[in-house]
């Protein structure tokens, strides 16, 4: 029986070892290593985008995620603000283009309401082709539907997070 304090649980990993520099490899003595972690709190994301289908490839991203979790979705401007007052994300996936108004409005009002929100902004377009105002409405970062990873999202939050 191992102590494990409340709020924490045991990790069994092999990782717990070093990898040696030249070979990148880790060696296995023989033992299993234990290692305390604290319970990561899970962050809730919004994903917000007028396509259906684009909305299950992010909840697809956001489920191979670990840590993070979809608690709402919208798919109009004025919907997306409805769902973050009443789903509390901390992280929205906003695309530009909406029904109503835009992703940039709402990701105005949304920060406006809950500065802590972490919202990526997300289109088809390239950085250079976004609307002027795309870069002064509240988003913590742009990305191309295409480039949106389970890695991208693990940057954006930490980055967000450690500042």
């Amino acid at each position: 029986d191992l102590p494990v304090e409340r709020g924490q649980r045991p990790l069994f990993a092999q990782d717990a070892i070093e990898p040696d520099v030249r070979t990148n490899e880790r060696p296995f003595d023989g033992r299993i290593y234990v290692m305390l972690i604290d319970d990561v709190q899970t962050v809730r994301v919004l994903v917000v985008d007028d396509q259906l289908t684009f909305r299950a490839v992010a909840r697809t991203v956001v489920g191979l995620t670990p840590g993070f979790q979809v608690v709402a979705e919208a798919g109009s401007g004025p919907d997306s603000v409805e769902a973050a007052m009443e789903s509390h994300p901390g992280l929205v996936l906003m695309d530009i283009n909406l029904p109503g108004f835009s992703g940039i409005e709402a990701t105005r009002q949304i920060t406006a309401m809950d500065p802590s929100v972490v919202v990526v902004l997300m289109s088809t377009y390239d950085a250079a082709s976004l609307p002027a105002d795309a870069m002064d409405c509240g988003a913590a970062r742009y990305t191309r539907k295409e480039d949106l990873t389970p890695a991208l999202l693990r940057e954006v939050w930490t980055r967000e997070h450690l500042e």
